[in-house]
């Protein structure tokens, strides 16, 4: 097993995912870690990757980047930046979109073996969602105006299911998909928070005090119970 960081959502260019992004670069053990951002997901290109990129190279990243739908690179070179790099950290944006791109063009197949050699895999909300067996995800936005939360299937890195940005209607959303029997364990994140996975073992980071992770078991019953981690507290899902 390896080691994926999910994180909910923030302005990350701003600073309000400081901590997180502290934690990922200790997680390599490195001073100055090389970092692969994936843009893919996102519609804002080119302003989104630029903040990015301009946000890791001040935390003391090495930063390069790859837009799979505009960027040009040959298969052996995508694979090659993938495998080669400390973090491979994918943006947010559209999960639908992300997912078909990634499986269209075999990039899952050179992310699996940069987690199996070790490297460690990161995103924020779409970006998040990506790794984990099932996403809540809002994409349906993007293509109609009428549109609700959906059960996404992803790449199944974390069997669990996964919903970023989840405060107010987002929760309740979810937790209407627990009440009709959802059968996955499930990881909801607010804004400003984060969850590491490492070896098969979860621990939450919080920014402060004021955000917070849930975490969904369903029961035998057809119901569910939630559990808020503490701070550095190991949970299973």
């Amino acid at each position: 097993m390896g080691t994926i960081v999910a994180i909910g959502g923030g302005n990350v260019a701003a600073g309000e995912t400081i901590k997180i992004d502290k934690t990922l670069r200790w997680l390599t053990g490195k001073k100055k870690p090389s970092m692969l951002f994936i843009s893919t997901a996102s519609p804002a290109e080119p302003r989104y990757s630029q903040s990015m990129i301009h946000h890791f190279s001040a935390m003391g990243f090495t930063v390069s980047h790859l837009n799979l739908i505009l960027d040009g690179y040959a298969d052996s070179e995508i694979r090659s930046m993938i495998v080669d790099s400390d973090i491979v950290y994918i943006g947010g944006g559209d999960s639908i979109r992300l997912y078909h791109v990634l499986r269209s063009m075999k990039v899952d197949c050179y992310l699996r073996e940069a987690y199996d050699k070790g490297v460690i895999l990161a995103g924020i909300s779409a970006g998040a969602m990506i790794w984990f067996s099932y996403g809540h995800t809002d994409s349906l936005s993007f293509y109609t105006k009428d549109w609700n939360y959906s059960r996404f299937g992803c790449l199944g890195y974390i069997r669990a299911l996964f919903s970023p940005h989840c405060s107010g209607e987002r929760r309740v959303d979810l937790e209407r998909m627990y009440k009709s029997g959802e059968s996955f364990p499930g990881v909801a994140l607010e804004d400003r928070t984060a969850m590491v996975y490492r070896d098969g073992v979860c621990t939450l980071i919080r920014e402060d005090d004021g955000v917070n992770g849930y975490v969904y078991y369903p029961t035998a019953d057809g119901s569910y119970k939630v559990h808020i981690p503490a701070e550095k507290e190991s949970f299973d899902l």
